[in-house]
């Protein structure tokens, strides 16, 4: 045996397990961690090729030295092999080679696969390439399901995760930390990975892109910064020459860089378009996300950024959306290309405590908590309350009860109406994987009654303490000593009144008819008349009795004499005619006849008609002469016939005994004149025939 595999079987022999796949090489101290770097970084790295090495337990690096498994300063060597990292964390991993590359390996090549792997709170530092995993990775390799959290500070290229990676397949991954090149302020820097590139140089398995070349389903958060010229920045990958991005999520707070002379956007910096591989397939993106608030800036300021999902920029969303179980289970709207993150099935690789972070690989452990946050209203209580925090996937029981005098009025699960569970008491939130809200209100138990009631408008109704004055439901309270006042309620009913009024005027040997009351005296007078509401209405007449001519009539030497008339203040009548000069009180009469007077004054009260009656005319064969005139018959039952004796007749008229002229239809006939008053009522009548008055009686 040769020296060399001497010190290869000693070392080897130091891990329990064979390196094959059923009973791999078990990696349990730091030591182990150790010998592996010492069998990689000799001669002897491709003596585990294809070796089985697993991680049996979590390694704390705190105060250790470290210089990356396969790390030289002469005559570095790659990791061929496959670790499994068995769901275990590697802590408080420093690694500051800055005359080499940093990171858990150097690197990795020909078909290595790394998986299961977290590496938290590390700290790496190199002047060349660094990664919290790898600074290298390239040929076919493979790295899914792990995760590295801290600080990476590189120079050639820089990332997260993997500070240069070629023809390599990276899914399921995460960093959360800050990535910066300020060491030495040139090459690519990213979130995940520092550049990467489909074209594998050199694959000791064949030249060419003979592997899938895909970073899938991971994601980013923290700062990435960059100083220097010719740098490349990006949120997710620096420098991207060939392959696919797919399906990822950056997060960052910011991504920032010290000059305009940069590559930086949200999800790729810069896109190389090589033309000499005949394998190129150029580089792809797709469905891929960043943070909405994400602050991009170069030493010009804010970056200009297209939202979409299939460019460097990626498509905007907010941190809230990030966070929700909701948008990564989504296929259809937010995953076109392939399927959702591996995040519903409990048995898969991601999970989410929804609403309060980003995701994390299920095998992490973390156990999430929801906030279950109860209260209660006046009233009564809930049990518990206040911010209750369940586990996840258990149930959480709240009853609530009302106090004395209360009863419950309703009950809100996560702000929606949920009656059927306050007859009961209490409400369960079965399997809780989200948090809640549960909100119970009460209400007074109404003890008393209700009434109705109605009154008229001027008769306000008095309610305890209230004087109401308009319709509607009123109520008050009647305090008791126990707590629970009684209720009246009152359905209140105001009837309108009425208030009218009226004038009226009439002569003092009148009579007003008031409601059935006679009245003849000047006044104001009032009635009330009931309304069908029983709201009795006011009514009001202001009455005004004027007086009727105060006069005496007698004859004397054939004249008529009026006294007591007062300038023209009056206006009397003549057997019809009036008199022209209503101060004139005395009248001639020159032949004998039937005489009547009027007086009207100025209120339009008249004088009952006096009627003077000369004997020594009359009426003869019942006809009636005035000189030349002949008139007939009288009585007459409707028509009257005047014969002038074949003299010229020019005017006829007739009046009532008030002096009233009447209409009447005249005609003439074999040279008489036939006037038809059968229209007019049985009376007393004078005719006026050419000036002369005779009295004329209807029957």
């Amino acid at each position: 045996m040769t020296k060399a595999n001497a010190q290869y079987s000693f070392y080897i022999a130091q891990f329990a397990g064979s390196g094959t796949s059923w009973n791999p090489y078990q990696i349990t101290s730091p030591l182990d961690l150790f010998n592996l770097d010492t069998i990689v970084s000799y001669s002897w790295g491709d003596s585990i090729r294809g070796k089985y090495f697993k991680l049996m337990n979590d390694i704390d690096m705190i105060g250790i030295p470290w210089k990356a498994i396969g790390y030289s300063s002469h005559n570095p060597k790659h990791f061929q092999g496959h670790f499994d990292g068995n769901y275990k964390v590697i802590r408080n991993l420093t690694c500051k080679n800055y005359g080499s590359t940093a990171g858990l390996f150097h690197s990795f090549v020909d078909g290595a696969i790394v998986k299961n792997l977290g590496i938290e709170n590390c700290d790496m530092e190199s002047y060349m390439g660094a990664g919290g995993l790898a600074s290298n990775v390239q040929r076919g390799c493979k790295i899914s399901n792990c995760y590295v959290t801290g600080s990476v500070k590189g120079g050639l290229g820089a990332g997260g995760l993997i500070g240069i990676a070629s023809c390599a397949d990276i899914s399921n991954c995460y960093f959360s930390g800050n990535v910066s090149n300020t060491l030495n302020g040139t090459g690519a820097v990213g979130g995940l990975v520092g550049g990467f590139s489909g074209i594998c140089m050199g694959s000791s398995e064949g030249g060419g892109n003979l592997y899938q070349t895909i970073i899938s389903n991971c994601y980013v958060t923290g700062k990435v910064t960059a100083v220097g010229y010719n740098a490349s920045v990006g949120g997710l990958v620096g420098g991207f020459i060939d392959g696919i991005i797919r399906n990822c999520v950056v997060a960052l707070d910011s991504l920032t860089s010290d000059t305009t002379v940069t590559f930086i956007n949200r999800i790729v910096g810069a896109l190389y378009l090589p033309s000499y591989d005949p394998y190129y397939i150029g580089p792809i993106l797709q469905n891929n996300y960043a943070l909405n608030t994400m602050v991009v800036q170069n030493q010009s300021g804010n970056v200009p950024i297209v939202s979409h999902l299939d460019l460097v920029s990626g498509m905007s969303i907010p941190l809230d959306s990030l966070k929700k179980f909701s948008f990564y289970n989504n296929t259809f709207n937010n995953w076109h290309y392939s399927a959702p993150w591996s995040i519903q099935n409990p048995l898969g690789t991601w999970k989410i405590c929804d609403e309060q972070d980003l995701p994390f690989l299920r095998y992490q452990g973390i156990i999430c908590n929801y906030d279950i946050t109860a209260t209660a209203g006046i009233g009564g209580n809930i049990s518990p309350s206040g911010t209750v925090s369940v586990v996840e996937n258990t149930n959480q029981t709240f009853t609530f009860s009302a106090n004395t005098c209360y009863e419950i009025d309703s009950l809100f699960i996560d702000g929606k109406y949920a009656p059927d569970s306050i007859a009961t008491g209490s409400y369960t939130f079965e399997n809780v994987t989200k948090n809640h809200t549960i909100e119970v209100c009460f209400k007074k138990i109404k003890y008393g009654s209700a009434f109705a009631k109605t009154t008229c408008e001027n008769m306000p109704y008095i309610l305890g303490n209230q004087i109401l004055t308009k319709s509607g439901v009123y109520y008050d309270t009647l305090y008791a000593l126990n707590g629970c006042d009684s209720i009246v309620e009152l359905t209140l009913t105001i009837n309108p009144t009425y208030f009218m009024s009226d004038t009226a005027i009439i002569c003092e040997d009148e009579s007003y008819n008031f409601n059935g009351n006679l009245l003849t005296t000047s006044g104001i007078y009032y009635d009330t008349l009931p309304t069908i509401h029983g709201c009795d209405s006011v009514f009001r007449l202001n009455l005004t009795v004027n007086p009727v001519p105060d006069t005496t009539i007698y004859f004397s030497d054939n004249m008529l004499i009026v006294s007591g008339l007062m300038g023209n203040q009056y206006q009397w009548y003549f057997n019809g005619t009036s008199i022209p000069d209503a101060t004139k009180q005395v009248h001639t009469y020159t032949q004998n006849g039937v005489y009547y007077v009027i007086i009207i004054n100025r209120y339009g009260c008249s004088s009952k008609s006096r009627e003077i009656d000369i004997t020594d005319v009359g009426v003869i064969n019942y006809e009636l002469r005035i000189k030349n005139y002949v008139i007939y018959p009288n009585p007459t039952d409707g028509k009257i016939t005047i014969n002038n004796e074949q003299l010229t007749i020019k005017n006829v008229e007739i009046y009532d005994v008030v002096g009233k002229k009447q209409q009447a239809e005249c005609r003439k006939q074999n040279g008489e004149i036939i006037m038809d008053i059968s229209h007019l009522a049985n009376g007393l009548y004078f005719l006026k025939v050419d000036g002369k008055v005779v009295k004329v009686m209807k029957e």
